[in-house]
């Protein structure tokens, strides 16, 4: 079974990032082993807690290099400008992170976007509430966003199709 392989600049055209490519370009970074050739060196996301953006240090990508994986995740971080993409290996890890107390509910969490099979693939994030309802999570309205994770357990990935 083959891999999906992409260029970088057509993953961020996947993404919807177009406009952002040149900055995107000089600060994304990437996590798992399957683009550990695209990995910037000089960030280790188990040992430090700052993001070092590829312009920092002269690394700029060139938009050709190969990106690999079936599940990707595109994800930024507010408070310290992050901005990288890290693989898995199957559909649950991929939901695992976007589901993770670092993940999409997070307050310092900007944007993530799904790449599966070099396609995006939008998803909402839904919670049971205390009423034992479904709740999808707004993170444009959800503040402070700790209450949505209190409100609401059994946090799930709800793909949108179509």
């Amino acid at each position: 079974m083959s891999i999906t392989t992409m260029t970088v600049e057509e993953l961020i055209s996947i993404m919807g990032y177009e406009e952002h490519k040149d900055y995107l370009l000089s600060t994304m970074d990437f996590i798992g082993y399957r683009n550990e050739h695209l990995k910037n060196k000089y960030n280790d996301f188990r040992r430090q807690f700052y993001f070092i953006g590829r312009h920092q240090v002269g690394v700029t990508l060139t938009g050709e290099e190969k990106v690999f994986g079936d599940y990707l995740l595109f994800d930024t971080d507010s408070h310290d400008e992050a901005v990288f993409v890290e693989d898995f290996d199957d559909l649950k890890q991929l939901e695992e992170a976007i589901i993770s107390g670092a993940g999409y509910t997070n307050p310092f969490t900007g944007d993530m976007v799904a790449v599966i099979f070099g396609g995006r693939q939008p998803f909402e994030v839904v919670g049971i509430n205390e009423d034992d309802e479904e709740e999808v999570f707004d993170k444009c309205k959800e503040m402070p966003i700790p209450s949505f994770n209190e409100r609401c357990g059994h946090l799930k990935v709800r793909w949108k199709l179509g």
